[in-house]
């Protein structure tokens, strides 16, 4: 993951602080996610960013973290989901079909300059899978996702909120390239 150079790495771990409480609360609570722009600080400091950059801080300002864990690493216990712990996040690049880095800076590219990804001429051999991937994953941030009960008479477990109505398409673009990104190509 490429770290942010201007000093935003430590506003982006004051403000992650200052929020997880309420973030948790709401997030992962099962309550509505207070509004995008009632979490960030109110002034333009969003909108100044840009991709994967943009992403990032979303990913903290919004509380992302506090399931999926810093660094999209995962380990979130889940009680009674299926498969024990929240998902991770930091190999989507990988679940997207991004073999290769190369590709993956071609697709992040185009989610950054906000190309038309359904009508555009593949840039890779993957493309396709990526973008089915891609569609899959946008999807499950605009309108969440409902964890399965390993105990169907047990409580529910924590689901993956709904996001749609809070953060653009811009929006959710930069955080799948800041998705990406995290990815470790070692």
């Amino acid at each position: 993951m490429k770290a942010i150079s201007n000093g935003t790495g430590a506003y982006l771990a004051g403000l992650s602080t200052l929020f997880a409480t309420a973030i948790t609360l709401a997030a992962c609570g099962g309550a509505a996610p207070p509004r995008a722009k009632e979490v960030v600080v109110r002034s333009d400091f969003r909108e100044q960013l840009h991709g994967a950059e943009r992403g990032e801080y979303i990913f903290g300002a919004m509380g992302c973290f506090s399931c999926h864990g810093h660094g999209g690493k995962g380990g979130i216990e889940n009680p009674n989901y299926l498969q024990d712990t929240i998902p991770d996040l930091d190999g989507i690049a990988e679940r997207m079909m991004l073999f290769d880095e190369e590709d993956a800076e071609v697709f992040i590219e185009m989610l950054e300059k906000g190309d038309d990804l359904q009508s555009a001429s593949p840039p890779f051999r993957t493309y396709n899978r990526t973008l089915a991937q891609y569609d899959a994953i946008s999807k499950a941030i605009k309108e969440g996702r409902t964890s399965g009960k390993k105990d169907p008479d047990g409580p529910q477990p924590v689901n993956m909120p709904t996001w749609g109505e809070w953060l653009t398409d811009e929006e959710i673009d930069a955080d799948i390239a800041n998705l990406i990104r995290m990815y470790d190509w070692d």
